[in-house]
């Protein structure tokens, strides 16, 4: 009776958990720039490194997928020691607004916490062609950041959210 019963819930988690153990594409539809179109966040492992022995290093790879059109890269959100975790995805007219957190946890630089950073990338058409150009000084208005203990100090990153990007694009005249 005992197998039995863990027999069933280990068939349960495989059945009602398969986004929590799937390490697969995530699609993001993007309507709101272009109907038929999605984002794709893919993780991209560095040649050499077995996702199967060490899954915590990637890139996350930035994909512009359109009904009948190639597949067109964005860009790319690099690991920082670990791989990065998109945050949240939002639209602007011609723009996409990525929020990435790494998790950190350094007794060397004496942090504890998460790292954040928000991306732009503005679509471009280049000819019949499109195209993605990052756009570094979106990054820099709001610059790089620690949420979290560092040097036994508590600091706080204000942009982790949709919402609070949005708002400081707003103060900006953005």
């Amino acid at each position: 009776m005992k197998n039995t019963f863990l027999v069933l819930i280990a068939t349960a988690l495989v059945f009602f958990s398969g986004p929590v153990f799937a390490d697969g594409d995530v699609t993001l539809s993007a309507k709101q720039i272009r109907p038929g179109c999605s984002v794709v966040m893919h993780k991209e492992y560095p040649s050499g490194v077995d996702p199967n022995v060490n899954s915590a290093v990637f890139d996350q790879q930035l994909l512009w997928k359109c009904d009948g059109a190639l597949t067109v890269k964005i860009g790319t959100i690099e690991a920082e020691g670990g791989g990065p975790e998109i945050v949240t995805v939002f639209y602007r007219p011609n723009e996409i607004v990525v929020l990435a957190r790494w998790p950190s946890a350094s007794a060397g630089a004496d942090f504890q916490g998460d790292f954040y950073q928000v991306s732009a990338f503005r679509l471009e058409k280049v000819g019949a062609q499109t195209t993605f150009k990052a756009l570094p000084a979106i990054t820099k208005a709001f610059g790089d950041g620690y949420d979290g203990l560092l040097d036994g100090k508590r600091v706080t990153f204000p942009y982790k959210n949709a919402a609070s990007i949005r708002a400081r694009f707003a103060a900006l005249g953005l």
